[in-house]
């Protein structure tokens, strides 16, 4: 058989592998018989394997006589049979109006349930709607009554703010004096402080706990100096007012509380000043006699900055000289010979 599917024409070969996928399980069907008919006319093999292969044909064909009738019997029917067809086609009505039906049936009972729900929701949202009615007007009382603490509650706060807020801003305030060298008002409180501290001040201690060296800048000692002025402007003795630069520079404790970052800085600008104008501007020599004062006394006291301690005890003696209208240039040759 095969000899023959060998010699037939290419586009039959092709119709007889295209009808043989289509008809896949009687092409089966049929292999399967020309298995059984080979193993049957093959007398030559072992007995043992051709009872077997005939067995396992045989089976192979019942399995698939029966496939093919239940898998094409119904088709077969239907093309050579008008009645069973009329059959078919009846029943495929019945069925189409059954399930049509069972499907309105669902229907009407899911709307059915679906209005009871919503009336079940409806009551339990009247009934919601009521007791809220209930409590709001509770809670409406009840806010009344709150209201009326509240507010008495927000005044007594209020009023802590602003008390709060006003010791906060006093207190930045005395921080910004204090860091700024505004802390008197008059020369009596500074000789008074000066008196209090004045044995203290002999033995080169610090004086001073309400200010931190770390929130000391250059900045700051600058102010102190500028605002030097306004104590030392209430006398026109210059003697007296020397004196009391002096004064302010011990009292303020400087000298004990910036850090050796902040003196070189102040040292920086001295010179820098000195280099300008030999520190002859009338309108700086106050500022001039607190920073050359407190330098004066940091030099003697900080081992880092004891090499500058002659330079800058001129240049002070510079300032004193200038506001007594006296001859400084000794002390600026003085000042030439270490800077240069």
């Amino acid at each position: 058989m095969f000899e023959r599917f060998k010699k037939l024409k290419l586009w039959k070969k092709i119709l007889i592998v295209f009808l043989a996928v289509i008809f896949f399980p009687i092409t089966l069907l049929v292999l399967s018989i020309l298995f059984f008919t080979s193993s049957i006319k093959n007398v030559n093999t072992n007995k043992v394997l051709r009872v077997l292969k005939i067995i396992i044909s045989s089976l192979l064909i019942a399995y698939l006589i029966f496939f093919n009738y239940v898998f094409y019997g119904d088709y077969f029917k239907m093309l050579t049979d008008k009645e069973y067809r009329q059959e078919v086609k009846i029943k495929q009505a019945q069925r189409e109006k059954q399930e049509q039906a069972e499907k309105e049936q669902e229907q009407q009972k899911k709307e059915q349930e679906k209005i009871k729900q919503e009336q079940q929701k409806k009551e339990q949202e009247k009934a919601k709607q009521e007791q809220q009615k209930k409590k709001e007007q509770e809670k409406i009382k009840q806010e009344q009554e709150q209201k009326k603490k509240e507010q008495e509650k927000i005044k007594q706060e209020q009023q802590k703010k602003e008390q709060e807020k006003a010791k906060q801003e006093q207190q930045k305030k005395n921080k910004i004096r204090l860091k700024n060298g505004l802390r008197f008002d008059n020369i009596a409180e500074v000789e008074e402080v000066y008196n209090k501290n004045s044995e203290q001040i002999i033995k080169k201690e610090k004086i001073r706990n309400d200010i931190n060296s770390n929130e000391i800048a250059l900045e700051n000692v600058l102010n102190h100096a500028k605002n030097s002025k306004t104590i030392l402007n209430q006398t026109s003795n210059i003697s007296e007012k020397i004196d009391l630069s002096g004064k302010l520079v011990s009292i303020d404790d400087l000298q004990h509380n910036t850090s050796n970052k902040v003196i070189e800085d102040t040292l920086n600008y001295i010179i820098k000043e000195y280099k300008n104008n030999k520190l002859n501007n009338k309108d700086k020599l106050e500022e001039y006699l607190y920073l050359t004062r407190y330098l004066d006394k940091v030099s003697m006291s900080v081992n880092k900055f004891k090499d500058k301690e002659k330079m800058i005890f001129d240049m002070y003696q510079i300032v004193k000289g200038r506001m007594r209208n006296e001859n400084v240039d000794e002390n600026i040759r003085q000042v030439n010979e270490l800077l240069y």
